[in-house]
């Protein structure tokens, strides 16, 4: 029997999205986003998380999606890898699959999207393509040293 993964899947300008669950440590709604000055554009602020302050990014940019246009509400997917945690501005979380590790492949190489630096794999899932975005790729963000720097992302203990 082949092992089976499970992944927290999630929506962004309508196109559909996944990361493991076992970096998920919560989604959080209706939270005000606090603005950082000077940050990268794919940065929309930080929140104070369980007196940890996160980062929230908006990997929508990253990815040259179009941004939203304020009709669906966002959440928060806070992700936790090692002792960092971050914070993804997504448009609708989805629910949670269970994924056959050999259903996984990886991502096409024949174009330069940026989305493709932080993908893990892909899986077709009934008529659509899903794909997985790496938490270790999530947690180095080249901007990420830039602008706001480590103050912004603080070991969790």
């Amino acid at each position: 029997m082949e092992q089976k993964k499970s992944y927290l899947t999630f929506r962004l300008a309508g196109e559909q999205y996944a990361v493991t669950l076992s970096s998920l440590r919560e989604i959080i709604g209706g939270t005000d986003v606090v603005a950082v000055p000077n940050a990268p554009l794919d940065i929309i602020g930080i929140v104070n998380f369980r007196g940890h302050i996160v980062s929230i990014f908006d990997i929508s940019q990253k990815f040259k999606l179009p941004p939203n246009d304020g009709t669906e509400e966002n959440s928060i997917i806070v992700l936790q890898h090692g002792h960092e945690l971050i914070g993804l501005q997504v448009n609708l979380v989805d629910a949670v699959v269970e994924i056959e590790q050999g259903q996984l492949e990886p991502p096409p190489t024949f174009s330069q999207h940026p989305l493709l630096s932080l993908t893990e794999s892909v899986v077709r899932i009934e008529r659509q393509f899903l794909v997985v975005l790496s938490t270790e790729k999530l947690f180095s963000f080249d901007e990420r040293n830039e602008a706001v720097g480590e103050r912004f992302s603080p070991s969790v203990a």
